[in-house]
């Protein structure tokens, strides 16, 4: 997800609280938000994969 996008995807959200946004403006919101939420998912399981569990000894 770049920059470009998410400030698309910021500035199609500020156009729909002034007035409707056009059919290819809600398509383009959903595909872009949809993107976005999949480029998150995949962050959060990389940085989760990094992660190693080593359970303690009981002394």
């Amino acid at each position: 997800m770049t920059d470009i996008q998410i400030a698309r995807i910021n500035e199609l959200a500020k156009k729909a609280k002034i007035s409707p946004l056009s059919p290819d403006e809600k398509e383009e919101q959903e595909r872009l938000r949809a993107d976005y939420r999949a480029a998150m998912k995949h962050n959060l399981e990389s940085q989760l994969m990094g992660y190693k569990y080593e359970p303690k000894e009981n002394s």
